[in-house]
C-alpha cells in the first residue's frame, strides 16, 4: 500500500517536472543542495542533529521551509514519512511546488533509512529529471560537486588537526602519570591491561617509559612486543592502528589507573587526576 500512494505522489509530480526545470530551476537547485547538505549532516552527527540545523531554515534559501521542517521531524520521529505524504496532499500543492514538494518527500525516505553521499543522492534525483534538461543538471551539479569535494577536503584537514591535537594532550599525560608511579603501581596496572592495548599505547611512548613496563613482561612477550617497538617503527601503519586508536589505549590505560594511584605521585595529584579525566 505505501509503494502504491508513494507512486501516486510520484506519477502527479512528474507531470510538472518540465515546468520546475525550465521555470524555476533555481528552486529546485537550492531544494536539492539542501537535502544533501542535511544528510552529510545527518552522516557525520546522526539524525538527531538535524533538528538543530533547520531551525534555521529561511524561505529565501530553502523553498517551501515550513515543509522541509515538517520533512525533517519526520526523518527524526521515525514514524512520520506518511504523515508527510498526507501532508503534502493535505496542503493541495500543484504545479512547480508539487515537484519540490516530491524532492523533500524522496529525500526525507532517503535520509531516514541511511543517510547517502551527496553524490548518490544526485544520482537519484537525476531519474526525476526531464531528458532534454539532464545535459544541463549534469553540467550544473558537476561545478557543484567539486565545490563539495573542496569542502570535505578541508573539514578532513581540520579534522586531522584537531586529532592531533588531542592525541598529543593524551600523550603528555599518559607521560606524567606512568612516569611517576611507583613500581608497585606499574606491576598492578600489567596485570589488569592486556597486551594489545599496552602495545598500542606505549607504541607512542619514549625508550624509558617503554623499559619500566617492558622489563615486567614475561620474557616471551618482552621480545615480541619489542621486535615491533624497535626494529619496525612503521608497524602500525601495516597493521592498521592509527592516531585514534592509540590515544584511545592510551586512555584506557590512563583510566584503569585511576584506582592505583601512588600517595607519592605528585604534591597536586588531585588536581592531576581532575585534568586526566577530561583529555
Amino acid at each position: 500500500m505505501w509503494k502504491l500512494v508513494e507512486a501516486e505522489l510520484r506519477r502527479d509530480a512528474l507531470k510538472y517536472a518540465r515546468e520546475a526545470l525550465f521555470g524555476y530551476r533555481i528552486q529546485v537547485y537550492q531544494v536539492l543542495e539542501t537535502i544533501c547538505q542535511y544528510s552529510e549532516i545527518a552522516r557525520n552527527s546522526g539524525l538527531l542533529a538535524l533538528e538543530e540545523y533547520c531551525e534555521n531554515a529561511e524561505e529565501e534559501d530553502t523553498p517551501l521551509a515550513s515543509l522541509w521542517k515538517d520533512a525533517v521531524a519526520a526523518i527524526v520521529d521515525g514514524s512520520g514519512l506518511e504523515q508527510l505524504r498526507q501532508g503534502i496532499r493535505l496542503e493541495q500543492y500543484s504545479g512547480y511546488q508539487l515537484y519540490l514538494a516530491y524532492l523533500y518527500f524522496l529525500g526525507a525516505c532517503m535520509i531516514k533509512n541511511y543517510p547517502p553521499k551527496p553524490d548518490i543522492l544526485l544520482d537519484r534525483f537525476r531519474t526525476l529529471v526531464p531528458e532534454e534538461a539532464q545535459e544541463d543538471y549534469d553540467e550544473d551539479f558537476r561545478l557543484l560537486r567539486e565545490m563539495w569535494q573542496k569542502e570535505k577536503q578541508k573539514m578532513d584537514e581540520t579534522h586531522m588537526e584537531e586529532n592531533f591535537s588531542k592525541f598529543s594532550r593524551t600523550k603528555d599525560y599518559f607521560h606524567k602519570l606512568f612516569y611517576h608511579m611507583e613500581e608497585e603501581g606499574i606491576c598492578c596496572m600489567m596485570e589488569e591491561i592486556d597486551y594489545l592495548t599496552l602495545e598500542k599505547a606505549l607504541s607512542c611512548a619514549d625508550k624509558k617509559l617503554r623499559d619500566r613496563f617492558r622489563k615486567n613482561l614475561p620474557e616471551k612477550m618482552r621480545q615480541e612486543i619489542s621486535y615491533r617497538w624497535w626494529t619496525k617503527e612503521d608497524y602500525w601503519n601495516y597493521y592498521g592502528c592509527d592516531t585514534e586508536e592509540r590515544r584511545k589505549a592510551m586512555k584506557r590505560m590512563i583510566c584503569m589507573a585511576g584506582g592505583l594511584w601512588s600517595r607519592s605521585l605528585v604534591d597536586d595529584s588531585g588536581a592531576m587526576r581532575l585534568k586526566l579525566v577530561w583529555i
